[in-house]
């Protein structure tokens, strides 16, 4: 009822001034916007046009995402179909794909994972899209090309990496009814014929909402963001990019808390949540020897939580830490990724091959794991070879199979194999079936996790395994209209059905001790 209301009463003001200083000399700039709508990348052996893909590939573009005047993942993702999106006051937003929760899901910048999972799931408020061209989503697992994390499916953001103008600037601002306000700016200039260099940020606020107006314990709390994003991108050939990228994000939120006491020296219980994200990435992509599109990937990537509990005394305004109560939690995570894969689509016969290299540290008071060297932190690494073959035995047929071998320091070796089979029926009708293999490493904190007070008793188990999956499903699409024209319409109707099973699944359990002391 009160995300109906919440819903209901949204009234949305936006304004948008964008500036173009235009050239006479215009920009030789392959990737343009126009250029890229029709291609996908995810789960792709290179660039493909997204009816040509073998694996179904959802996409939202920049239109899309303007036209919803969405900030944020959250925003973006709450409009779509068979994906559903949950929110917590504290703990932010998380997305379930096909039954599956968020932790499931492997969230991904230009291929480089999203690190800082709170409760096992990536806040979809704090990624934002001020810099995002398109957004594409496969449903189903897609571990042989991701790894861990991708057991339910993939979400991946791609960064603008074009701009057919010399010089471009825009502005823009947005305001709610219920007190949401956003500013935000982004530019670009071409330096050079082969440099580009893209910035944006931005500034988020919301003032909090309650039913009751009196209420100070407000049933969605305030909250402030502000976030940065800058890529340096070099044309090193005709069809080789180089991008440098840097971003940060910061929110804060506010949890005041119900006064207590209120007839003798009435006071509150508050809380202050600081999250700090740092996100850096060397990419490369492009065609080599004519034949082959190689990409490789460099990121790293920080997040750190802060939690702050004050007792406010109400009369007199005096705030003192709550002991025991205050919590600093920090995450990296490095990323080495280099995949080479056949370019010509049209071949009878392509091929793809690769490695990927993930190592994950934590720190915090929390932290208890007893084989590291030192305390409060704990580190996993997995690295994971990659391979697939697409055959076509007819012009009309694509069947491609998958393998990832990978070891982790933690569990050992692990194969997850995949196969996938699409037969077109024609230019506007085509029908697809795949059995992909699915798992989920035990992240550090369900490992190592440790606290214990007065009023929590929660501690991870270093025993767990990691979760598997096998996936099953078919998917029949039928583009009734294709448009004339870019930018016109098109109608196109999708029926999928999956079948999934877990095994090893991980959850948190409550255990209560009897009177006889068993459990």
């Amino acid at each position: 009822m009160i995300i109906n209301f919440f819903m209901k009463s949204l009234f949305r003001f936006s304004l948008l001034v964008v500036a173009v200083i235009p050239t006479f000399v215009q920009s030789q700039d392959t990737l343009t916007d126009g250029a890229i709508r029709e291609v996908v990348v995810t789960g792709q052996y290179a660039p493909t046009d997204s009816r040509s893909a073998v694996l179904p590939v959802r996409v939202l573009t920049r239109e899309r995402i303007d036209r919803l005047g969405a900030n944020n993942l959250e925003q973006l993702l709450r409009q779509e179909l068979n994906l559903r999106i949950s929110q917590d006051m504290v703990l932010g937003s998380s997305i379930a794909v096909q039954g599956l929760s968020g932790r499931n899901v492997k969230i991904l910048i230009d291929g480089v994972p999203v690190t800082g999972r709170t409760d096992g799931n990536i806040d979809l408020g704090q990624i934002n899209l001020a810099n995002i061209e398109r957004v594409e989503i496969i449903e189903g697992p897609a571990s042989v090309f991701y790894g861990t994390d991708a057991l339910a499916g993939v979400i991946n953001l791609i960064s603008k990496r074009g701009q057919a103008e010399k010089w471009k600037i825009g502005l823009g601002t947005q305001f709610e009814q219920l007190g949401e306000r956003s500013l935000m700016a982004d530019a670009g200039v071409q330096v050079t014929e082969k440099i580009l260099l893209l910035a944006s940020g931005g500034y988020d606020q919301f003032e909090g909402f309650d039913t009751s107006a009196a209420a100070r314990d407000l049933l969605w709390n305030p909250k402030k963001q502000s976030y940065g994003n800058a890529t340096l991108r070099f044309l090193a050939g005709d069809d080789n990019f180089i991008r440098l990228k840097g971003s940060f994000f910061d929110e804060t939120i506010e949890n005041t808390g119900t006064i207590r006491r209120p007839q003798f020296k009435p006071y509150a219980f508050d809380d202050t949540y600081h999250t700090i994200r740092r996100d850096a990435a060397l990419l490369h992509e492009g065609t080599v020897l004519k034949k082959m599109y190689w990409n490789n990937t460099l990121g790293i990537n920080t997040f750190k939580r802060q939690k702050e509990t004050l007792r406010t005394e109400m009369e007199t305004g005096e705030q003192n830490p709550v002991p025991g109560e205050q919590d600093t939690t920090r995450f990296e995570s490095y990323t080495l990724r280099s995949v080479m894969a056949s370019k010509n689509n049209a071949s009878r016969l392509q091929w793809l091959g690769g490695f990927d290299l993930r190592h994950d540290r934590a720190f915090g008071q929390r932290i208890r794991d007893s084989l590291s060297t030192q305390p409060d932190q704990s580190a996993m690494t997995d690295l994971a070879l990659i391979g697939s073959l697409r055959y076509r035995p007819f012009r009309q047929t694509a069947i491609e199979s998958g393998l990832r071998a990978g070891w982790n320091d933690r569990y050992g070796r692990a194969f997850t194999p995949s196969l996938h089979i699409k037969q077109n029926l024609g230019n506007q009708l085509d029908l697809s079936a795949s059995y992909s293999r699915g798992f989920r490493s035990p992240d550090l904190k369900e490992l190592f996790f440790y606290f214990i007070d007065a009023s929590h008793y929660i501690i991870g188990n270093y025993d767990l395994k990691p979760e598997k999956s096998d996936n099953v499903q078919t998917n029949f699409r039928w583009q009734i209209r294709q448009p004339k024209r870019t930018g016109g319409t098109a109608i196109e109707l999708n029926i999928n059905g999956f079948l999934n099973s877990i095994t090893d699944k991980i959850e948190l359990y409550e255990y209560l001790e009897t009177p006889g002391g068993g459990i």
